[in-house]
């Protein structure tokens, strides 16, 4: 019997006749003894008084499963780190391995640790068929935990003494990421505060500063403690924040000039003309000693 392209044909000999028989239907009887069958399944859960609550969801890894394709495909959540895996052959006598481990055909894996965020982790299925004139072949799955992301509604803002600021917010990315606590590093300008339960910047400065990044941190915890250990992710972002004064010399006339010297136990006169009322309606003069403002 001979395999031709998508066919299959045989030799039938009768006395010293021989002729061809078109036996394509007979391809079915004889099963694949490679995968026919590649489930990926992602692993969640809790544990509570020492045992594993687990819930299991199926991936769609890419390309569509065929047992002629070898590489695979799949993003997970970041708050994921495990899955399992079920190979399927069309003939239960070839043996299977997933990543040295040997398994049934059918039987699901134990939990395979992924990699850290960001990084994919690739298991190799190895599929040994059991007529040895056969070679062994190896399927690859690649599986990447998304990177968890926070993205600010600003990256940045220019406050003004005395008027609140628009107030900064963040949409949490990473498919499954969900922050549950916030901060921030260094300590906001006086008179802003975040809300650590969402992340939001809000307030009304009350002194001036100088423009500076602020680093927001956002961490949430893993959605499976299946060693018992919790696990927390973490996603960062920069905010440029800056207060200005508020104070304009438009409109301020100073005589004489812009500057007095007045000896020690003497005294003199500055008058300070309004064209125009400054924002507020005050007028601040700061007196200077020795060249040092005070």
């Amino acid at each position: 019997m001979i395999a031709n392209g998508g066919f299959v044909v045989a030799f039938v000999r009768h006395g010293n006749q021989q002729r061809f028989i078109d036996v394509t239907d007979w391809v079915h009887l004889v099963p694949s003894p490679y995968l026919t069958g590649l489930e990926v399944l992602g692993v969640t859960g809790t544990i509570s008084q020492g045992r594993v609550s687990e819930s299991r969801s199926a991936l769609t890894p890419s390309p569509a499963f065929s047992g002629a394709t070898t590489n695979y495909a799949a993003t997970v959540p970041a708050t994921m780190e495990h899955i399992r895996i079920r190979p399927t052959t069309g003939n239960p006598s070839s043996t299977i391995t997933v990543d040295g481990t040997g398994y049934g055909s059918g039987y699901l894996t134990g939990l395979i640790k992924l990699a850290a965020v960001g990084t994919g982790k690739t298991i190799n299925v190895v599929i040994t068929p059991r007529d040895t004139s056969l070679s062994a072949r190896t399927y690859r799955v690649t599986v990447t935990r998304e990177a968890a992301t926070i993205t600010p509604s600003a990256t940045s803002v220019t406050g003004t003494v005395g008027t609140p600021i628009t107030d900064v917010t963040f949409s949490s990315g990473g498919a499954g990421f969900s922050p549950t606590g916030w901060g921030v590093d260094p300590a906001l300008p006086q008179g802003l505060s975040m809300d650590s339960g969402t992340g939001r910047i809000s307030g009304t400065p009350g002194r001036a500063a100088a423009s500076a990044d602020y680093t927001v941190t956002a961490t949430g915890e893993s959605s499976l403690t299946v060693l018992g250990v919790e696990r927390t992710h973490r996603a960062s972002a920069t905010v440029r924040i800056g207060v200005n004064t508020g104070v304009s010399n438009a409109g301020v006339t100073i005589s004489p000039g812009t500057s007095l010297t007045v000896n020690e136990g003497s005294t003199a006169n500055y008058q300070i003309a309004l064209t125009q009322p400054p924002q507020g309606g005050n007028v601040t003069v700061t007196p200077a000693v020795s060249g040092s403002s005070d």
